[in-house]
């Protein structure tokens, strides 16, 4: 490669690593020690303590899903990363101790850490995961659209949103501290779109039915003119599940772990790094 060449070849990945940081999403309260560090997570090992929902009493198989869904997550975005399941680390250190120290919902003591060890996990970094702040909340508003025919349709949008805050930590087993550990905010929504007129109303119709609402207080009378709480509620779609909150914190976790440097890689695999980031 001649010189010209490989400043075009630097300049390349340096513009393509700019782009993506730029629209990286950040994590708040971010605490990293500097030991994870590429040849020390491909040497020392990584291993999935699990993903846990701190505000639900979850079924072993949601939690299996979840815990599964975050590392395949975690994985694809660092695809050298190899980490191992929450369930071997599970059967490496007893499911009844493993209870014990989950229903907690704390850092781990150096104490724990070293029980880990004694039980036989043999790789470096271990990984613990907390869903918390969970809230489910409910909107709606109007929407003008054309139809192909150029008709203007007014629809009500019913949206339902669910947000939460996902702690994660990483331990150190060598040196018995917490490596790195980070706080991911994250919400998602699906929506209902309903036609609520064909044409959008005119001012004097809106101005009747907001003196209608405010005068007439019989539920029966009130019942013709609007939509009542129990036939809104059933307009609301279900809020999402865990599932692209968990996906979404897996990616973002990826994005904090070392990658291979670029100058030891072929120009498309480290190409494709810097899109993939």
């Amino acid at each position: 490669m001649t010189i010209s060449n490989k400043n075009l070849y630097y300049s390349l990945v340096g513009l393509l690593f700019g782009l993506a940081l730029t629209s990286c999403a950040s994590v708040k309260n971010k605490n990293a020690t500097g030991a994870m560090t590429y040849e020390n997570i491909i040497k020392d090992g990584v291993i999935f303590g699990g993903l846990l929902v701190s505000d639900m009493d979850i079924s072993n198989k949601h939690q299996k899903s979840i815990d599964i869904i975050f590392r395949q997550s975690l994985e694809k975005t660092r695809k050298s990363l190899r980490i191992k399941p929450a369930q071997y680390f599970i059967d490496t250190v007893g499911d009844v101790k493993y209870r014990a120290i989950i229903k907690k919902q704390a850092a781990l003591p150096q104490e724990t850490l070293k029980y880990f060890k004694e039980k036989g996990v043999e790789e470096r970094f271990l990984i613990f995961g907390m869903i918390y702040n969970n809230k489910i909340s409910f909107s709606e508003k109007d929407k003008e659209e054309k139809t192909g025919n150029q008709e203007k349709v007014l629809y009500r949008i019913y949206k339902s949103k669910r947000e939460a805050d996902i702690n994660i930590t990483i331990y150190d087993l060598h040196k018995m501290n917490i490596a790195w550990s980070g706080t991911i905010f994250k919400s998602v929504s699906s929506q209902n779109k309903v036609v609520s007129k064909k044409k959008k109303p005119s001012v004097l119709k809106v101005l009747r039915n907001e003196v209608l609402r405010i005068y007439i207080t019989d539920p029966n009378l009130q019942q013709l003119f609007k939509i009542n709480k129990e036939e809104k509620k059933n307009l609301y779609p279900q809020p999402p599940n865990y599932k692209k909150l968990v996906k979404a914190s897996g990616k973002k976790v990826g994005h904090n772990f070392p990658e291979a440097d670029c100058a030891i890689m072929s120009f498309v695999d480290c190409i494709k790094q810097a899109i993939d980031y």
